[in-house]
């Protein structure tokens, strides 16, 4: 008879009493989701793996206070939310916002592109990178969650503790500020 695989909630409570190897398929699991919409928000990939980690090791220690009233990977979620959240706050203010490289924007681009000429779409993902700097950051990270996180509405919800409603406006509205802002040739 083959062992059923253990649940993540199984595996919290496991971790939680010391078992280090039950924490892994936890990470293995979460890291890359979490990972994608901190690096997008922070802009900086040190500072989200720095960021992630930090997540990460928070969540190994809070272990035994999951409460169970959302899904592991929302409570994961949450605590990296609060961590970055936590290194924005240190920041000073720089104009732009996150991302500054433009690593990752191209999706965003892709909805702006007017042709497949190769500096046009480079253009395009700055423009787009730093409209996105300039969305107020409740937008901005709803709006990363979902375009890059892969989280769903309801997710996000759960993660940034605010009504779904909430979340769609605030995606919708950080889109079509993007949008006006390219649109207007506000952002350059």
């Amino acid at each position: 008879m083959t062992a059923l695989p253990a649940t993540e909630e199984a595996l919290l409570a496991r971790a939680a009493a010391g078992d280090r190897e039950a924490f892994r398929p936890l990470v293995d699991a979460h890291y890359g989701r979490i990972h994608a919409f901190v690096s997008r928000d922070l802009g900086d990939p040190d500072d989200a793996r720095e960021v992630c980690q930090e997540a990460f090791l928070s969540a190994w220690r809070a272990a035994g206070s999951y409460r169970g009233e959302a899904g592991v990977g929302t409570w994961l979620a949450r605590i990296a939310v609060n961590r970055m959240r936590s290194r924005l706050r240190g920041r000073l203010p720089s104009g732009a916002g996150g991302d500054p490289d433009g690593a990752g924007l191209d999706g965003f681009a892709a909805h702006v592109r007017n042709s497949a000429d190769e500096a046009a779409g480079r253009e395009d993902a700055d423009r787009v990178r730093t409209a996105l700097g300039h969305l107020p950051p409740e937008q901005r990270e709803a709006l990363v969650m979902r375009h890059y996180g892969g989280y769903g509405f309801g997710e996000i919800s759960r993660v940034l503790g605010i009504p779904e409603a909430t979340v769609k406006s605030r995606v919708r509205y950080g889109l079509l500020k993007i949008e006006e802002m390219l649109r207007e040739g506000g952002v350059r």
